[in-house]
């Protein structure tokens, strides 16, 4: 009965093996995920669609401010990507560890008799459950790593070629802005 209830859980993004900081961790990672991930499209989609309406190629301050969010939207997924990383070193140290429970609890029913020997069973059931869902989240994480680098260096090249998009085309404007951000990153690398 308990791991169905904790089969209930997962369902809704709380597993039942994870410490309750764990668990905040996890649901705090995926809430974070679609929103950012809209964001993520719809930048793009902004970028794409001032890019092909010449008309607003004047309105210097309007593009300014789509690269700037373009560029913040490009960091908040690269910070999403590091809380990826730290979920699967999250999951990983938990497959880690319920394999090692297993296998003290093994131990343990080989040497139990009786009822003890029926209650190690059950507990053993009980960690292949979440020893299973853990597999599962990681094979979920690895799934969608390579999405979320696609993602992430997509939107860096468009929001490079935003950058040039306003040097070309936002006149006197533009070229000056390009030249101070160049200015900036060369003294930032020093």
């Amino acid at each position: 009965m308990f791991w169905l209830i904790g089969g209930a859980i997962a369902a809704v993004g709380i597993l039942g093996f994870l410490s309750y900081e764990e668990n905040q961790a996890y649901s705090r990672y995926k809430s974070t995920e679609s929103d950012l991930l809209k964001e993520t499209e719809q930048r793009e989609q902004q970028m794409q669609a001032q890019r092909t309406q010449h008309a607003y190629a004047r309105n210097f301050r309007e593009h300014i401010e789509l690269h700037y969010a373009s560029v913040q939207t490009a960091n908040a997924l690269y910070q999403h990507y590091e809380a990826h990383k730290n979920m699967v070193k999250m999951f990983r140290a938990k497959q880690n560890s319920l394999g090692t429970h297993i296998g003290m609890l093994k131990a343990k029913r080989d040497r139990a008799t009786g009822e003890d020997k029926q209650a190690i069973k059950i507990e053993l059931q009980q960690y292949y459950e979440y020893l299973k869902q853990a597999k599962a989240q990681l094979v979920s994480l690895y799934a969608a790593k390579d999405d979320l680098l696609n993602k992430i260096r997509k939107i860096n090249q468009q929001t490079r070629a935003y950058k040039l998009y306003i040097r070309d085309h936002c006149g006197t404007q533009g070229h000056d802005w390009y030249a101070r951000r160049l200015e900036r990153s060369a003294i930032a690398a020093r």
